[in-house]
């Protein structure tokens, strides 16, 4: 079993969905994943924000439409919903960022309640340091 840190510095749609496909697959594989939201991405954890926060922003035509029907077909199971699920399935711990959630006035109760924590940037840098593969986006 590996370890897998991912650290999510964006609050695009398309960008939190990568991200949780990412951690879909390494908790598929049986790895270890900590990811790790900030900047705009702890926004987007917002519980008044989460769901409506589906705007994709390709540059190609008829892509956002198709990711778009799919979410609502069902192909793809969205960021927010997928990684309440990841926990049932593996170990999968989700953290915030205390200087971001400080800067926006968040407070725990203020996001969706699979986060886990939150946490400053040095207890990322830290325990980054001791996991196989860091992957930020």
């Amino acid at each position: 079993m590996g370890k897998l840190a991912i650290l999510v510095t964006s609050g695009k749609f398309e960008t939190l969905n990568t991200a949780g496909l990412i951690a879909s697959g390494a908790i598929a594989n049986d790895n270890e994943v900590l990811m790790f939201f900030m900047n705009d991405s702890v926004w987007a954890l917002k519980k008044d924000i989460v769901e409506n926060n589906r705007q994709m922003s390709s540059i190609f035509p008829g892509v956002n439409k198709q990711i778009e029907d799919a979410d609502k077909s069902g192909k793809l199971q969205t960021w927010f919903n997928l990684l309440p699920d990841l926990k049932d399935l593996g170990e999968i711990k989700i953290i915030a960022c205390g200087l971001m959630t400080d800067i926006f006035g968040l407070k725990q109760e203020d996001l969706v309640d699979f986060i886990d924590d939150i946490a400053g940037i040095a207890f990322f840098a830290d325990i980054a340091m001791s996991y196989d593969r860091v992957i930020s986006l």
